[in-house]
């Protein structure tokens, strides 16, 4: 089975699984259009849809992160060194836009 989203001017409005005999048959949208979702990728209520690129945009995790060129959320700085280190749990604070840094007891 294949994943498919209804888009409304970009915007991913619901998502399922079906062939493209079931779509092909669904009653017609009120709003939008059923787009096949190409392999690999995945499809995200509340996210979007470039069509130009074919691509589907998940929602942002964060404030303040940023799309890179490959339709990927990133953080507008990087990750803290300590990101790997079991004994420093890391997080993003939405408030001021900077990582944190708590040691684990």
């Amino acid at each position: 089975m294949s994943q498919y989203a209804q888009v409304h001017d970009g915007n991913v409005l619901q998502v399922i699984e079906a062939d493209a005999d079931h779509i092909a048959e669904r009653p017609a949208l009120d709003i939008g259009k059923w787009v096949l979702v190409p392999e690999g990728q995945q499809a995200y209520i509340e996210g979007t849809y470039n069509e130009s690129e074919n691509v589907f945009i998940s929602h942002c995790p964060f404030n303040g992160w940023v799309l890179n060129e490959n339709y990927e959320w990133v953080p507008p700085i990087p990750y803290p060194d300590s990101w790997t280190d079991p004994d420093i749990s890391v997080g993003w604070d939405n408030t001021t836009l900077s990582w944190t840094e708590t040691a684990v007891p």
